[in-house]
């Protein structure tokens, strides 16, 4: 699964691609970019503002495991960053971890966008030797802005898995629908939007059709 990206700040780390991973938040197949919400047919049915909000990954997550005590990340913005005075950009353009602890999940980390196109970051750095035992996290993906690119960087002697199934009562997606609040705004991270929220509360997959001012 690693890409062979690599970047001078990070010695030692290997880079992984996302997308066979857990994704959730995806309703729709046959969809025109890897990470949209809605299928590519809804591009001549919706209005345009619809359909660019669609493109935005509000309530997609990666869940993953690894026994890894460092995790950075890799993403490039689908769209040039707006400045938005109204939300942070941590919300809008940033990633959000959590870490499972039985059957809890708590915030671990953030990836703060630091250009308007590819950041590179390190999320979370435990300065601890790698467990034993693999942990399970849950990665958010931006709420006002899509991403082209998402990779997850590790040492490179760390694990790396799929977040196990779910289980058979917890298949279904909580669905929403409505307007900016389903959306995201005005989260200051994306795990922080209520949707998430209900989601790792009633341990379920979302499903996030919130388009902020055209529901």
């Amino acid at each position: 699964m690693s890409s062979g990206f690599a970047h001078a700040d990070f010695p030692g780390m290997a880079w992984h691609g996302t997308r066979k991973l857990a994704v959730e938040g995806l309703g729709f197949a046959e969809r025109a970019s890897f990470f949209d919400r809605f299928p590519a047919r809804a591009r001549e049915i919706v209005r345009p503002d619809v359909w660019h909000r669609s493109q935005y990954t509000a309530g997609v997550s990666v869940r993953f495991l690894t026994n890894a005590s460092t995790v950075a990340a890799r993403w490039r913005l689908r769209f040039e960053r707006e400045i938005l005075t109204h939300m942070a950009s941590t919300g809008a353009c940033g990633l959000d971890l959590y870490v499972r602890d039985g059957r809890d999940w708590f915030w671990i980390g953030l990836g703060v966008p630091r250009s308007t196109a590819e950041t590179v970051c390190r999320i979370v750095d435990l300065k601890w030797e790698s467990a034993a035992e693999p942990r399970e996290y849950q990665l958010y993906l931006p709420i006002f802005n899509g991403v082209d690119v998402l990779e997850i960087g590790l040492p490179a002697d760390a694990t790396l898995a799929a977040g196990p199934p779910r289980a058979q009562s917890r298949l279904k997606p909580l669905c929403f629908y409505g307007t900016s609040i389903v959306h995201g705004a005005c989260a200051s991270r994306p795990g922080m939007t209520y949707p998430a929220i209900l989601g790792r509360r009633f341990d379920r997959p979302v499903l996030n059709f919130g388009f902020s001012g055209h529901a």
